[in-house]
């Protein structure tokens, strides 16, 4: 089963995103529930597991800064967990 994937647009770049399965959706809330991820961590995650192109790290975000990232992570993050489109 293909996990679905989405194309976003923020501030003129474009970024795909592909869904966790949900046995590695509920790891990963456990490690935020439970404090084994903090922002850096979850970050981390979330560019490696979810953000499928461009691969990223949290260093390539210098140029376009901390508001830039966060809309990229709060973007992804509501993506998680809308209802899939099947």
């Amino acid at each position: 089963m293909a996990l679905e994937q989405k194309k976003i647009t923020i501030d003129g770049k474009e970024y795909t995103l592909q869904k966790l399965g949900i046995r590695e959706y509920y790891k990963f809330m456990d490690k935020l529930k439970h404090g084994e991820f903090g922002i850096v961590e979850s970050y981390d995650f979330l560019l490696e597991n979810v953000i499928v192109n461009p691969r990223l790290t949290l260093e390539d975000f210098e140029e376009e800064g901390v508001e830039h990232c966060e809309k990229v992570m709060a973007a992804t993050n509501k993506f998680l967990t809308a209802k899939s489109k099947k």
